[in-house]
């Protein structure tokens, strides 16, 4: 009966440990992402039955775009100059590891991405879909977006 106890013991401080840990790993990458960041690469990798194939290095269009990440939960987008910004609300939040935005429109339903937190550092952020996949002739193929940011 006493190993019994002691195993359920043992069961439980694990699992608090991992809620704990998680809990610490969610937190830190809601504190780090807030602040100003820019995008200083996208690329798409092109993956053949699981192997990456080909990157692809996009041509960063959002060069003047900054991304500013409010504490309340709120995203900011605006060119360099501070003119224009985001027409419509954006919001986003930390889920399970992903970065989960939210953009808001008067006449339609809202729009949600979920992007996988690849990398989240104080001073780096990359984050990640998967944009098509799909299996032909026997070979499964997948794509996937992957944008690096850094902190201004």
């Amino acid at each position: 009966m006493k190993t019994i106890s002691k195993i359920w013991g043992l069961i439980i401080v694990i699992i608090m440990s991992l809620a704990i840990s998680s809990c610490t790993k969610e937190d830190q990458y809601q504190q780090n992402v807030i602040g100003v960041w820019k995008i200083s690469r996208i690329a798409i990798i092109y993956y053949e039955n699981g192997k990456e194939a080909e990157t692809v290095e996009e041509v960063n269009y959002y060069d003047y775009f900054n991304f500013d990440f409010k504490s309340d939960g709120t995203l900011r987008v605006y060119f360099d100059e501070e003119v224009g910004g985001s027409p419509y609300p954006i919001t986003w939040k930390i889920e399970n590891s992903k970065m989960i935005l939210k953009e808001s429109f008067p006449d339609r339903e809202a729009i949600e991405y979920a992007l996988d937190i690849v990398e989240l550092t104080k001073s780096s952020m990359i984050l990640s879909n998967t944009h098509n996949e799909y299996e032909m002739e026997g070979i499964h193929y997948k794509s996937v977006n992957k944008v690096s940011f850094t902190k201004k």
